[in-house]
């Protein structure tokens, strides 16, 4: 319950938390509404890195997906203390990502 508590205590610190949430939400949103139209026709997506891509973005952009593949798999990536704990197919992948996702 501590956790829990000193988590609500460091969001309630974090006055830039709102706009965090609404960038990831509005990248995430946008990348699965073209997906879901893009596999409705049956076409395959491509995730894309833009600009100057971390190392993890790197290393998926060019994946090729169809409808239920995972781009991202659990545990496929530790490095910086970022590890993968549930499959994506759609990015953002961590917070200040750059990917999207284009017709393959």
């Amino acid at each position: 319950m501590e956790t829990v508590e000193t988590r609500v205590d460091d969001w309630q610190k974090d006055d830039s938390r709102a706009n965090k949430i609404m960038e990831n939400q509005s990248i995430s949103t946008s990348n699965r509404i073209f997906s879901a139209i893009a596999f409705y026709h049956g076409y395959k997506i491509m995730v894309q890195a833009r600009g100057s891509a971390c190392t993890f973005c790197k290393s998926v952009s060019g994946t090729i997906l169809g409808r239920g593949e995972y781009a991202v798999k659990v545990g496929s990536y530790k490095e910086n203390d970022m590890t993968v704990k549930k499959p994506m197919s759609a990015p953002p992948w961590h917070r200040g990502c750059s990917c999207y996702l284009r017709h393959a």
